[in-house]
Formats: C-alpha cells, structure tokens, sequence
C-alpha cells in the first residue's frame, strides 16, 4: 500500500484505491450519523389547526417559543371552528387542534390545556332600564351553530338561569357573536377572555358570570 523514498512515503496504486474508496466511505458515514442525530429532534411539516380567537390569543408566543426550539418543523397554523378543526384532524389534514369543549370522537386522543370563564353579556345601550329578567324575556339569544362542541355545556348553563330564550340567532364564529351583540342584536354567552377588553372599555356588559369552567383540550390525532 505504502512506498517508502528516503524520509518520504508514498501511496501505491492500490493504496491510491483504498484511499479513494475509503474517503467515500467516511463520507457516507459521516451523512448517515447526521441523519440519525435528525431523529433525535422533530423534523418536517406539522399542521396545527384552531379558532381564530386562539390562533391571534395565544398562537403568536407558542410558535415563537417553538419555532425556536425546532427550527426544522416547517408549521402551519389554518384558523377554523372547533367542528371544522376535529374534521382536519380525522381526514389527517391537522395534526394538532385546539377545540372549545370536548370530544368523544374515536380516534382522537384530548387533553386539557385550559379552563376558561364563561359569562352572559350584553351591549349597554341594549340594556337601558332593563334588568337580566328583562333581558332573558325580550331580546335574542346569539349562539352557535348546531353541532358545535359546546352545545351540553351551553344547554347546562341555561339551565342554571332557568333561561328558554325567546328566540335564537345561530352564527358561525365566536367573532361573529361578539360583533353581532356589540351591535345589539341580542344577547350571548362567551368566554370572558375573548369579550375582556370590550368589558373592561364598556363597550359590553356583563349580566350573568357562570360559577363553572368550560374546558379547552388540545387534540392530537392517534391512529387506532
């Protein structure tokens, strides 16, 4: 392999050949460890579905912190309702959503993330000289869809104002609520995070604070 000329040292031919293909070698070695290492952290595309309310409350600092951590997840956030966000993660279009209320779906494996305040609220102007008996009676409920994860626990909270509305406008966002009653065509109830700021301005009022907690799971999709 080797020649030795005086003090020097030379590669044979066949040397020439066990280096080369040695050097290749290292090479792929050297490629594969990379590799391997890659699977020690997340890598590729995850898809992380939600409400609009959370993608703007919440989404910002987590993917910060995330993106951070694992700079090669290549994410994306899609803003849609709970009902549309547990329909991504059956049709394997989600891998992670975050949901109002909860799920029994098959499939789908839940956990809580928060607890969150619910409260009947109102516009000022709409409730001059009116009382919470007043209002229950007289103007309309707003509320979401049929088939929204939160149907029990609005349905239990009525129940505890002993509150059959006299009428119900059905919208398709927790926005559309809230703009909806700013705009007083009625009366809500929503969660306390998303109506503080118009609270704390007056520009909503509060009627009614429900004593319970609505749970918010985050769910992640689990082949069964």
């Amino acid at each position: 392999m080797l020649n030795r000329v005086g003090k020097r040292t030379f590669l044979t031919p066949a040397g020439k050949i066990v280096k080369q293909h040695t050097d290749q070698l290292f090479y792929v070695l050297q490629h594969m460890v990379e590799g391997l290492n890659h699977l020690d952290m997340p890598v590729g595309p995850l898809v992380v579905a939600a409400p609009e309310f959370y993608c703007i409350q919440y989404m910002p600092q987590i993917l910060k912190a995330y993106v951070g951590t694992h700079p090669q997840v290549n994410l994306q956030v899609i803003s849609c309702t709970s009902q549309e966000t547990l329909k991504k993660i059956q049709a394997h279009e989600a891998d992670i959503g975050i949901i109002a209320g909860t799920t029994s779906q098959p499939g789908i494996h839940s956990s809580i993330v928060d607890l969150e305040q619910f409260t009947l609220i109102a516009s000022p102007d709409l409730m001059q000289d009116k009382t919470l008996a007043d209002a229950l009676v007289t103007f309309p409920f707003l509320s979401y869809q049929e088939g929204c994860n939160l149907d029990e626990f609005i349905t239990q909270c009525l129940l505890e104002l002993n509150y059959i509305p006299p009428s119900v406008i059905k919208c398709s966002s927790e926005e559309t609520i809230k703009r909806s009653v700013l705009n007083q065509a009625g009366i809500a109830l929503l969660s306390k995070v998303l109506v503080e700021k118009e609270l704390r301005t007056g520009e909503l009022m509060e009627l009614y604070r429900f004593p319970r907690k609505q749970k918010h799971r985050w769910s992640v999709w689990g082949a069964e």
